[in-house]
């Protein structure tokens, strides 16, 4: 058995040990058996001359001792599954405990990853709310357009009627800018299988489920530094 697989694992080479000690005299008489089964088998005379009386006398005897290995080998397997029975809840607890105990010092271990996780998080929503930031700027300057264009337009209220009730700059945005009204493009995040990457689902703040600020404490992560680490490569020089 190959225990190196989870040698981190404390008191689990000591538990599987502790058993395969426990159930040796039964695994040992039952490999002896079948050794020994094998053997009998293979002594079988099925050649021409096994009707010979030297042949038959042969095969008789070990056709006997055979069966009787069967038998035996059957009460074996079956004490085997009786003591397995009998010890199967304490293994079932100690395998717990063992396990409980490598989940306790274990738990906290990748909080390295889950800091990195998170300050990406971080960052990701900082440069969105900056291409945020950034569109509005852009629609401040087509609504100072418009202003200044305003007074060479129609009635507003004669386009609106015309316009199933759209007013003058959301048409001016509507077409110029392809359906939305949004002059940047920002990549859709649903694409790379993703919900609340880029804005915060508010919707998830009712699950029980740890603060985001209780886990920035436990996974020592510093929000402000994160945005600005995000942003860096943005800023004019």
């Amino acid at each position: 058995m190959n225990m190196t697989k989870y040698e981190t694992i404390a008191g689990a080479e000591e538990l599987v040990k502790k058993y395969e000690e426990e159930f040796s005299v039964i695994n040992n008489s039952i490999a002896e058996l079948e050794k020994r089964k094998m053997k009998l088998e293979k002594s079988l005379d099925d050649s021409r001359e096994r009707f010979t009386i030297e042949s038959i006398e042969k095969n008789a005897t070990a056709k006997r001792d055979l069966n009787l290995i069967n038998q035996y080998l059957a009460e074996a397997e079956t004490q085997k599954k009786n003591i397995a029975k009998q010890v199967s809840t304490t293994v079932f607890d100690e395998a717990i405990a063992v396990l409980s105990e490598h989940g306790k010092t274990s738990v906290y271990k990748l909080n390295g990853m889950n800091k990195a996780i998170a300050e990406h998080l971080y960052q990701i929503r900082a440069i969105y709310a900056e291409m945020a930031r950034l569109e509005q700027v852009e629609q401040s300057k087509v609504a100072a357009f418009y202003e200044d264009l305003k007074p060479f337009f129609e009635e507003e209220q004669d386009f609106i009627k015309r316009n199933a009730g759209r007013n003058i700059l959301s048409r001016l945005k509507e077409v110029s800018f392809k359906g939305n009204g949004r002059i940047f493009h920002v990549m859709p995040e649903q694409s790379y299988l993703v919900k609340g990457a880029l804005k915060a689902d508010t919707s998830l703040q009712g699950i029980n489920l740890p603060k985001a600020q209780e886990l920035d404490a436990l996974y020592q992560v510093d929000v402000e530094q994160a945005k600005k680490a995000a942003l860096e490569p943005f800023n004019e020089k």
